[in-house]
């Protein structure tokens, strides 16, 4: 879908998507920096550096305004100013609501997984290989068994797929908000609100906390819990809410 290839390449070189980019970066680097990591070049292992920024930097409680503050709130933007009439005469209906559902979760995914893309090159330049001697973290983890493969590398490319799988979800979970209420502060506070309250809620369900889906670190109870599990659950949510949001789109498109 050419549409769909001309908003992506739109969103990713946007002011505002590299403005965001350029946050998190900030907020990690501080980190980093408050506690000495970049002191101690080639000395710690890359996956125990991992742990400052990724735990310490206040991203994760915040995570989830990052991927909704790109394209989520287009949708309702389009439908209040009316421009949404001259798009579906254009290319067509279905091919819209396909081309925003296609964009933001894309978009949402780029949002996080670039930010842990950057940081974790950065990290394999002035970290060492980790070994299961060196790693001063993800002993209980579902990580473990992987800690020394690449170094630490695959564990890396782990985080990052998990970071590109919940920028989506919470991305189209933005989107399927604003066609219902049609408001592009709510679309961007609900899903916040969503967060902080199921952070809560599944504290010691960690398997089921948005949070720890994030990072995934916590032990794993066989299949519930691992890696797969985490992709598989995501992945769900991803069809969930896409979905969703067509049925949406549709409601709102038909009432013109």
């Amino acid at each position: 879908m050419n549409i769909v290839a001309i908003e992506i390449r739109r969103t990713l070189f946007s002011f505002r998507f590299i403005l965001v980019i350029g946050i998190i970066l900030a907020m990690f680097t501080r980190t980093m920096i408050d506690w000495d990591v970049f002191q101690s070049f080639r000395q710690m292992d890359v996956l125990s550096m991992s742990t400052y920024p990724m735990a310490l930097s206040g991203f994760t409680p915040f995570a989830v305004i990052f991927p909704v503050l790109i394209y989520s709130t287009v949708f309702c933007e389009e439908y209040n100013s009316g421009f949404i009439k001259s798009i579906i005469l254009r290319i067509g209906g279905k091919k819209y609501m396909l081309s925003r559902i296609l964009t933001t979760a894309i978009s949402g995914a780029a949002t996080i997984g670039i930010a842990f893309l950057l940081l974790f090159v950065c990290l394999l330049i002035i970290g060492v290989p980790t070994t299961r001697e060196n790693v001063q973290a993800f002993t209980n983890t579902i990580w473990w068994p992987y800690v020394q493969v690449g170094g630490g590398v695959l564990v890396l490319l782990g985080k990052i797929v998990l970071g590109v799988m919940f920028g989506a979800v919470w991305g189209l979970a933005a989107l399927y908000v604003s066609t219902i209420f049609a408001n592009r502060y709510v679309s961007l506070i609900a899903p916040f609100v969503i967060y902080q309250a199921l952070w809560v809620i599944f504290q010691r369900i960690p398997y089921l906390n948005p949070l720890l889906l994030l990072r995934g670190d916590f032990p794993a109870t066989g299949f519930v819990g691992s890696f797969p599990y985490i992709l598989i659950f995501q992945g769900v949510w991803i069809l969930v809410l896409g979905y969703l949001s067509y049925r949406g789109m549709k409601k709102r498109v038909e009432a013109y």
